[in-house]
């Protein structure tokens, strides 16, 4: 017998929007936490390319609180001002 050594995606069938709502509570009873939303904003129809940064921990923080207050990632908070400045 032969063993796979990657997980057969191609055969697996997809977790329905029910279901991660159903494995979400689980979690949140089982450890006693609330998960946040992950809802996945839209993306404009540019293209944006992946980079990497180095970020002063001030100005990650920041942007994280932002984010959290904003109710999305922190990435698109950092974005956003960027954009503001080039524009």
């Amino acid at each position: 017998m032969s063993q796979e050594t990657e997980f057969p995606f191609d055969r697996s069938r997809q977790v329905t929007p029910e279901e991660h709502q159903r494995f979400k509570a689980a979690i949140e009873q089982q450890l006693g936490v609330k998960l946040r939303d992950r809802t996945i904003v839209a993306q404009p129809e540019e293209s944006y390319e992946s980079v990497v940064l180095q970020l002063h921990p001030k100005v990650l923080s920041w942007a994280k609180a932002e984010a959290e207050k904003q109710g999305i990632a922190y990435q698109a908070v950092i974005n956003a001002i960027l954009l503001q400045q080039v524009s």
